[in-house]
This record gives structure tokens, sequence and C-alpha cells, in this order.
């Protein structure tokens, strides 16, 4: 099915709608003209999704404790993943205590050397030479040990949200899986990658459903029937995304748009329009800058700010693997 251009600028279709779907009708603009002023400035995206009773923790039960000086941070979030990059430098002995309240994945890269630790209860070391292996934790799970840092040491940890296995039909582990795994590690060094996009949030979550599928000892989910979103669905899922293009949409309101399931939803996606919501969005942001630089003067920088990039810099990059053309020149191009 060939999708639409960018539905912002284009008529409604709200009367081709079956009476008996409730559709999701976006403020719908004509393509604003040419020396018009530019939008106020639109903040940073931030992390959506539904509200949650917050769950009781007591003081001290959740800690992550690393003896090593910390000299990167990088941290990217959805409302049911975060993904973190951490790199810290020692040359010793240092003591590790790790325990948190999500279904928790770590890798770790570079700059370690052996380490003797108790992961969820199972006495672990892996000597000197060794690769070291794929760790996830249950939540609640705890890491207590001692870990050789050989320099500089960068280690992987994302988490995800128990309501995200829940969801699936599926069942949470019940010990630390400690495993070799490439083609997941080579997924979450490229969902590091992606942290600047946009579509970040959709893509961790689609991440994560991967992930748990491909996990060892997780109960799959109960076995039912792929089947596609019809095509009002897909009419009210496209108006919702055309019309908060601005900042990060998440897998579950989407979702919840039509009433479905995270992990169906996003299965039912690709079967029905054969891209990934990611994949999709991220077309549409584009496509919507085009219709701005074709048809505004405003500056890049606001251009990039209402199709949700908060970079200039990634948003040129994204452009120019899109259209071939640096934003300038697609602007001169197309004005001939």
């Amino acid at each position: 099915m060939r999708m639409p251009g960018p539905a912002a600028f284009l008529p409604t279709r709200d009367a081709h709608r079956p009476k008996s779907v409730t559709a999701y009708k976006p403020d719908r603009k004509a393509a604003p003209e040419r020396g018009a002023t530019p939008p106020s400035p639109i903040p940073r995206p931030q992390p959506e999704g539904r509200d949650r009773a917050a769950p009781q923790i007591r003081r001290g039960e959740f800690y992550r404790h690393v003896a090593a000086s910390l000299r990167d941070h990088a941290v990217s979030t959805s409302s049911l993943v975060v993904a973190e990059r951490i790199t810290r430098h020692a040359e010793e002995i240092v003591p590790v205590r790790f325990r948190q309240p999500h279904l928790t994945f770590i890798s770790w890269h570079t700059g370690f050397g052996p380490y003797e630790a108790d992961i969820a209860d199972q006495r672990v070391s892996m000597p000197a030479g060794a690769r070291p292996k794929l760790v996830v934790l249950p939540p609640r799970a705890a890491i207590l040990g001692e870990f050789h840092l050989t320099g500089l040491c960068q280690y992987d940890v994302f988490t995800i949200d128990p309501a995200l296995v829940h969801a699936q039909g599926r069942s949470l582990l019940e010990r630390a899986l400690i495993f070799e795994d490439d083609a997941l590690l080579a997924s979450m060094h490229a969902l590091i990658e992606w942290q600047h996009d946009p579509t970040f949030s959709l893509m961790a979550e689609g991440w994560a459903l991967q992930a748990l599928a491909r996990l060892p000892g997780v109960a799959p989910p109960a076995p039912s029937l792929q089947r596609r979103i019809e095509r009002p669905g897909l009419l009210q899922i496209e108006d919702y995304i055309a019309a908060n293009l601005d900042r990060r949409i998440g897998t579950i309101e989407l979702a919840d748009l039509l009433s479905m399931p995270v992990s169906r939803f996003a299965a039912a996606f690709r079967l029905s329009t054969g891209q990934s919501l990611s994949r999709f969005v991220r077309a549409r942001r584009l496509e919507r800058a085009e219709v701005l630089l074709r048809a505004t003067d405003w500056p890049i920088a606001w251009i990039a700010r209402s199709v949700g990039y908060a970079g200039i810099r990634y948003f040129a990059e994204r452009f120019r693997r899109h259209s071939g053309l640096a934003p300038e020149a697609y602007r001169q191009r197309t004005r001939g």
C-alpha cells in the first residue's frame, strides 16, 4: 500500500471515513506562505507515556554504585525503555553494587579485566582475556562483586519496564541470564547510535519487543493470528502522527488510539504498511521538512524543531540521507 505524503498539508479525508469510526482530527492548516513568521521555539522533546502510579519503594532498596570515575554518561529514554552508555576510568579493582526495579540488560564493551561477582545469587567469574557476556537481570535482582578495570571502560545499561513484558503476555525472568548473543549485542549498539533521533522512542520500544523474543527462558506470548490494521485505523494513526511531528511519539499512545496491545500493534502496523513505525514516522518528519523548505523562508533551525529534531546538525544529516541534498541546497534547487 502506498502511503500518502505529509498529512498536515493535505485536504481532510474525514468525509471518506465510515461514520462508525471515531477518528482523531488534527487542526489542518495550509502550507505557510513565504515570509511568514517562524513558530515560537519548540522545547526539546521529552519522553511521553501513560501516567502510572509510583511503586512503593523503600529507601535504599535500589542502587547503582561503581567506584570508578565517571567520564561520560549518555541517556536516551522512551516511556518504557531507558538506554544508557556509560564510560568510566580506573586502573584497579573496584567494587560494584547494582539493583534496579526493571528488567535490565548489561553489555560490557572495553576496559574490563577479570571479575568475580554474585549476579542474582549466582556466583560468576570471568578470567583475564575472556569475552564479556551479556547479562540480563530480572527486576529487583542484584549484582555484588569486584571488577578489575584496565583504564577507560565502557558499558551499556538498558532497562525495560515490566509493564511491556506483561503487555506482551509474557512472564518475567525468574533468574538472571548470562549468555552470548552477537545479534542482540549488535542491536543494542545500533540503538545507542540513534539516541538523538526523534523516532528514538519508537525504535527503543521496537527493540525491546524483539529483545524479549530472543531471551531464553522467557515464556512466549499466547499464540494469536497476525491481523492487519484496517484502512480507517491507519488513517487515524496517520493523522495523529501528522499532528504531533514536533515531538517524540511513543508506541503506547499510538496503540491506545486503536485500543490494541503494544506488541500486537507494532506487528500489525508493519504488516499493514510494509514499514516499521520508526521508519514511517521518520519519513513523515522529513517529508514535512521538504514542504516547509519549499514553501517558507523559515530558518533551517526552526524547520528542524518543527519536525521534532532538537539539533540542526543531526537534522541536516538525516535530511541529506533522505533527499540526497543538504536542507539549504534542497531549498535553492526546488525554488529554481
